[in-house]
């Protein structure tokens, strides 16, 4: 059976200043009790990912950091069988929140790189996408991406990540060797330009 995308994507909110972005909400499907424990236990671990790769002097140095934060998140592979566990889904879900709500935080206080954070949001979120439509066979595009807060960026995070995100999800392959490209086209073309249009859009 599939899962309401908007059930099992990320809930991203706005920056914070020095520190990292005020948590969102948990996704629909990770609003009971025993499955909001499970996002929330996942969102520490990714915010600790993002603090620990970005280091002391992250506007120094914010290409290094990027790649730094790739590097670590592409680790970030969610469990196999989430259909029958959805504590497992939301506990992932929570990771991949956490790492997006510090790098907002970081990007928001060096003020700068608008595109490289597009760039940066539509892997992240591109490999969640995949990974989830991978493993659950598809996945419904009703209320799919809560629509996130660019505080600062503009165009050039728009156009950045909308590139990125096609470009990564259509050359996606799991660690099993699975291809993400079925689930960009055909009858899946609408939840995935959803899910791009969500995470990039600037208006």
């Amino acid at each position: 059976m599939k899962w309401a995308l908007g059930s099992l994507f990320v809930a991203l909110l706005g920056f914070g200043g020095e520190a990292s972005a005020q948590p969102g909400h948990p996704p629909r499907a990770c609003r009971g009790t025993e499955e909001r424990g499970a996002f929330e236990e996942g969102r520490a671990p990714g915010r600790a990912l993002t603090r620990g790769a970005a280091g002391e002097e992250r506007c120094a140095h914010l290409e290094q950091v990027a790649e730094r934060i790739l590097r670590k998140s592409r680790r970030l592979r969610p469990p196999r069988g989430m259909r029958r566990n959805r504590g497992a889904a939301c506990k992932h879900a929570g990771n991949v929140a956490g790492v997006i709500e510090e790098l907002h935080g970081i990007w928001a206080r060096c003020g700068t790189a608008c595109c490289r954070e597009g760039q940066l949001i539509a892997e992240i979120t591109g490999q969640l996408y995949c990974d989830l439509s991978i493993d659950l066979g598809g996945v419904d595009a009703d209320e799919f991406i809560p629509r996130p807060v660019q505080a600062f960026c503009g165009e050039a995070f728009q156009t950045c990540c909308d590139a990125q995100f096609s470009e990564f999800t259509r050359a996606y392959t799991d660690d099993e060797g699975q291809s993400c490209k079925a689930y960009t086209e055909g009858d899946f073309s609408s939840a995935w330009e959803e899910a791009r249009g969500e995470q990039c859009s600037y208006d």
